[in-house]
């Protein structure tokens, strides 16, 4: 499994900066994600923020536990801080959470059920309490949102969760962050791991994901426009091949199965994307359904046998 995050930070309307902090970063198994909020408004609570997140940062492989301690003995000097940690074990499948104070925390799965984290009260550089990690299963399609107290409770996540991480932050922020306070929003989502591999004679390269369940559809959009990103291709191909591959994706589920998409770099004396799905359906309907795939896309072939139907769908540069 791979796991990517984003953040979103915004500072009151009547301060220049955050009170509220986010870190990603990576850590000797995953992703680490973490969020601060620090007491009061404007420079004196980003101190706090800031530091938290530097003893994080700085700490990053150690026990959670002695990490928000040594958190807590540094913001003594300070304003203080809510915060909470997430660090994510992509091997493991796991996420371990740690944190103290007013810090919203969920998870919710690929199967469309959320979880609320709770988060023991306190404050770290005054009001200290002994912290235990919580370790929760996370696997492909899973989400985790942590967001300050400077966002309401109550906004409506299914509306937002087919989109990417930092688009979700940014839109939890400013949609739904009170007018009277920082506001900060942290969100890390479980994707199949994508993997590079060189591809024979025509040395391109080629990335390949399971499609299993609603969300990887989105997963799909995000490594397509990567990889024609890393593949030079410019920015308007790079949102077609996106919106190709979530509808490929949505297609095959639809019917019912998983699958398996390969994005393939083709050179020669047109150089190509080819993105390659089989929908495990034999009862072929032709280009039905695809209608979105063959505006975005410069070719696109529907081939059934008795393993399915295979769907090869490609986009060549644009000249120069």
């Amino acid at each position: 499994m791979q796991v990517t995050a984003a953040s979103f930070v915004r500072p009151l309307a009547t301060e220049d900066v955050a009170g509220d902090g986010c870190l990603v970063d990576r850590w000797a198994r995953g992703v680490l994600v973490a969020i601060a909020d620090g007491l009061g408004h404007g420079r004196p609570a980003a101190d706090a923020s800031g530091s938290f997140l530097r003893v994080v940062r700085d700490a990053r492989d150690g026990p959670l536990p002695i990490v928000l301690e040594n958190a807590h003995r540094a913001l003594a000097r300070g304003r203080g801080a809510v915060a909470v940690v997430a660090r994510f074990d992509e091997l493991g499948r796991s996420v371990e959470v740690a944190g103290l104070g007013n810090i919203g925390v969920f998870v919710a799965s690929g199967r469309g059920e959320t979880r609320h984290v709770v988060i023991p009260a306190g404050v770290l550089g005054s009001a200290f309490r002994t912290i235990r990690p919580q370790v929760l299963e996370f696997e492909e399609g899973d989400m985790l949102v942590l967001h300050t107290d400077g966002v309401s409770s109550r906004f409506p996540f299914d509306r937002l969760r087919t989109l990417e991480p930092e688009a979700i932050a940014r839109a939890v922020v400013t949609t739904y962050g009170k007018a009277t306070d920082d506001a900060a929003c942290a969100v890390a989502v479980g994707m199949a791991a994508i993997t590079k591999a060189r591809c024979g004679a025509d040395d391109g390269q080629s990335v390949a994901l399971d499609i299993r369940v609603a969300s990887d559809s989105e997963r799909a959009a995000v490594a397509a426009r990567g990889f024609a990103d890393r593949s030079g291709f410019g920015v308007k191909a790079q949102w077609q091949l996106g919106i190709a591959a979530a509808e490929l994706a949505t297609h095959v589920l639809r019917s019912g199965g998983g699958s398996h998409m390969t994005l393939r770099l083709e050179r020669g004396p047109r150089e190509q994307i080819v993105v390659a799905i089989v929908d495990r359906t034999t009862a072929s309907e032709g280009r039905a359904g695809l209608e979105s795939v063959c505006r975005m896309m410069d070719d696109v072939a529907v081939d059934a046998d008795a393993v399915g139907t295979r769907i090869v769908a490609r986009k060549f540069r644009a000249p120069v």
